[in-house]
């Protein structure tokens, strides 16, 4: 599952992820962690699944409502992860990675998943009546008006009580 998430987080701490519609590169991440998988998240995200209902709710809380129910519950996770992840290369980010009140709605989802002081992540696909719905809850911190998404520099430089670096992102 946190494959995806794994992927996408070291090519924003290498500054190889475009954004706004590819005029841009978002810079390095100095300080972006390595996502553990948390069980207490994960049921968290079960319990807002099974609402089948999309909201913006809890600020760590993403979700995705994905209207194919042929496929299957790894499809709809995959992209839920594509879709949330896409909304910086849609929207952008000011280049100094400092994120404002008024990109909750226009970045909130990636910001989320980008937010470099998560350590954690859980997440829950659930079929619904007429789609697949999926959630992930991260922790701790994250999408707090006038603080940055995540410090900028070479990859691994500003890692927090670090036990090395793994593919560019901070172990802990």
């Amino acid at each position: 599952m946190s494959h995806v998430e794994e992927e996408a987080g070291t090519r924003l701490a290498k500054g190889q992820t475009e954004f706004s519609n590819g005029w841009d590169i978002a810079p390095p991440a100095s300080n972006m962690n390595r996502l553990r998988y948390d069980c207490n998240l994960e049921n968290h995200a079960i319990q807002v699944a099974h609402t089948c209902t999309y909201t913006h709710g809890a600020r760590n809380t993403i979700t995705h409502a994905w209207k194919n129910l042929a496929a299957d519950p790894n499809r709809a996770l995959f992209t839920a992860f594509s879709n949330w992840w896409s909304e910086l290369w849609r929207n952008g980010m000011p280049s100094n990675m400092i994120f404002r009140a008024e990109d909750q709605g226009r970045v909130g989802q990636w910001a989320t998943m980008a937010w470099s002081s998560h350590t954690h992540i859980g997440c829950a696909v659930a079929r619904c009546t007429h789609h697949y719905f999926t959630v992930c809850a991260f922790g701790p911190g994250g999408n707090v008006p006038g603080q940055q998404v995540y410090q900028i520099g070479a990859p691994c430089t500003r890692c927090p009580g670090s036990k090395g670096c793994f593919q560019d992102l901070c172990l802990l």
